[in-house]
């Protein structure tokens, strides 16, 4: 599995960030508790504990009326000068909410007003939104006037030994942002804040060494810290360090350990741990085979979106030998969410497949031409060979055939490649010698018509 790699996760950084500002602990309010709150009284976590209950439960209604109270709590306590009230206000109304819709412009204005109290998680989120114009004009001199007063104030709370703190130093090093881009320094303060104990910055200090970035390629020390940040709690990490176990990667095999490790991720609700953990249980990599236990690992990574999981999943049930109709059809409703809630096209594909297997040309053509006309190289590969098949559910139509295996080729589809110009020379070719045959059969027995008609 190829999983997200460094440049995609600092891409994101600036999303990050607002996850990584402060949040107010959540107090303990109890669902019984929710209906008789007193907006007056209670406090912005308890109001907000409220809140994100009634959005988890589906009570628009009262989730709004909630968010609302909440909003008011923490202006009345950002009116009294709290930064910190001030940074959450900024945050929802960035991110927005159903309950809360989400307003680029008064996110500034108190991002502005927590970042001129010094709080330094909003002076670096303000200058992210003055250097790319969110919620008013870009202004790049006031953009690089609030990085550089938030990484001064962040290095000063990274030498009290702040380990995020200084995660957002290296950040900013490695991006360019209010100072010159600088890996090597990037990659100091991202050993710095490891050191300290940020997960995060464990994580990305691995992919800095396994890529290169600011220092040698080593897969060793990369793999280190990918281990640490696992044994940390972070899911990626664990992913990671399972894979570098699974596949020798800066550490000998070892898959009992990359199963361990999988296993660990997959608790965490990661469809791929969960079907890479399936995978090894089937095969009985690392420990036991447990086919009942694959096949459910399996299930639930296709209930989180995974599509190869649904794909096997499907065919564990409905392959078997001993299935019944009724593994048979969940095996088919397994397909059916990949495909229409999660619209995968590989889902797609392989439910089209699955109802022509079994009988449903009508549904089965369906579904490969919509995977096919959503550009899977496979599903446009299988519309080309059923354009050529009668009565396959496909106008025949060798025009439409050549189109599609054409499509296909160009999506990577080397078969198809092959198929195209066969029908196009080969099958040419044939027409050619068909027709030159017919025509030579004809003007045979033209002749002989009028030799007996002269006799």
């Amino acid at each position: 599995m190829k999983l997200l790699n460094l440049w995609f996760v600092i891409a994101g950084v600036g999303g990050l960030s607002m996850a990584a500002l402060p949040v107010f602990s959540d107090e303990a309010a109890g669902l019984e508790a929710l209906s008789t709150l007193d907006p007056v009284s209670s406090s912005p976590a308890v109001l907000r504990e409220a809140w994100k209950k009634a959005e988890a439960a589906g009570q628009l209604a009262d989730s709004r009326r909630y968010c609302e109270q909440y909003v008011q709590a923490l202006q009345s306590h950002a009116d009294q000068g709290d930064a910190e009230a001030m940074v959450e206000l900024g945050k929802l109304m960035y991110r927005g909410t159903p309950s809360y819709p989400r307003n680029l412009e008064q996110a500034r204005a108190w991002f502005e007003k927590a970042a001129q109290a010094g709080q330094a998680d909003s002076q670096y989120q303000l200058a992210f939104m003055y250097r790319n114009g969110l919620g008013g004009n870009k202004d790049e001199a006031l953009s690089a006037k609030w990085y550089a007063e938030s990484r001064k104030n962040m290095e000063a709370r990274a030498a009290g030994g702040d380990g995020e703190a200084a995660f957002w130093v290296g950040i900013m090093h490695f991006k360019g942002e209010g100072t010159p881009e600088d890996k090597k320094l990037a990659l100091q303060w991202m050993e710095k804040s490891a050191k300290l104990g940020f997960k995060m910055a464990a994580v990305l200090l691995a992919r800095m060494y396994r890529e290169g970035l600011g220092t040698e390629r080593n897969e060793g020390e990369a793999f280190r810290w990918f281990l640490k940040a696992a044994e940390q709690g972070q899911g990626d990490a664990m992913m990671e360090t399972a894979l570098a176990y699974k596949n020798a990667i800066g550490v000998e095999r070892d898959l009992a350990q990359a199963r361990h490790w999988f296993s660990k991720a997959a608790n965490l609700k990661n469809p791929y741990a969960l079907r890479e953990l399936a995978g090894m249980m089937r095969a009985g990599e690392g420990g036991e085979k447990d086919i009942p236990q694959a096949r459910a690992y399996y299930i639930q990574a296709a209930s989180y979106g995974e599509p190869l999981s649904a794909v096997e999943a499907s065919r564990m049930l409905a392959d078997d030998e001993n299935a019944s109709d009724d593994d048979v059809k969940k095996a088919r409703e397994i397909l059916f969410a990949a495909a229409d809630r999660f619209r995968s096209p590989l889902g797609q594909y392989e439910l089209g497949l699955f109802d022509w297997k079994h009988g449903d040309k009508e549904s089965g053509v369906y579904w490969i031409r919509t995977a096919a006309m959503g550009g899977y190289a496979p599903a446009m590969a299988r519309m080309g060979t059923l354009s050529l098949i009668p009565f396959s559910g496909v106008t025949w139509n060798p025009v439409a055939a050549w189109q599609w295996w054409d499509a296909a080729a160009q999506g990577g589809n080397a078969p198809a490649r092959f198929r195209a110009n066969w029908l196009l020379w080969g099958g040419g070719g044939f027409l050619l010698i068909a027709v030159g045959t017919f025509l030579i059969w004809m003007n045979r027995w033209i002749n002989r018509k009028w030799a007996v008609e002269e006799k």
